[in-house]
């Protein structure tokens, strides 16, 4: 059980310096699209009153692909509890893990495509980028499949120690 509140504990503070980067990114996007000129540092290697309509809207949808990475934390974080809580085969554990891994692949086809874009309409460069490694999309995928499998694995679970109660 240490073990678990660790990673609780750990899920929690990575939860919370997410929700910090998404609260500051929401202004940011706001400042470069209405008032780029306060802002000191370069964009895309560019300063932000170069930067043009797709560009933002770019930095928008990375926004929105982000959000969907944090609600899955938030979902594996509320899972987590219930484990704590010795709720391991409850419908809600079944339900938050199918979800979570939902919101994963929801956010890398959102990241994956909005990236395909602009790198095809804007840069006018067409490269499909197959990286290996802890952000590639391959991977992030892959994470959001096994989220969902061990949902199902979880679901036949509590199928059998439902029917293994009934026998006894």
């Amino acid at each position: 059980m240490k073990r678990l509140s660790f990673l609780r504990k750990l899920v929690q503070i990575f939860f919370v310096a997410c929700m910090i980067g998404l609260i500051v990114g929401v202004p940011f996007i706001l400042m470069v699209a209405f008032i780029p000129e306060r802002i000191p540092n370069e964009i895309f290697d560019m300063p932000a009153t170069d930067l043009h309509t797709e560009d933002v809207l770019y930095l928008f949808i990375e926004l929105v692909s982000t959000a969907f990475y944090v609600y899955a934390l938030y979902l594996f974080k509320k899972t987590l509890v219930l484990f704590e809580k010795k709720k391991v085969f409850s419908f809600d554990v079944i339900k938050l893990l199918d979800q979570t891994g939902r919101a994963i692949i929801v956010g890398c086809i959102v990241a994956t495509v909005s990236s395909f874009m602009y790198a095809t309409l804007v840069e006018g460069t067409f490269e499909i980028d197959f990286t290996t490694g802890w952000d590639s999309a391959i991977f992030i995928l892959g994470l959001g499949l096994f989220f969902i499998v061990l949902g199902d694995v979880f679901g036949m679970a509590k199928e059998i120690k439902e029917e293994n109660d009934l026998t006894v």
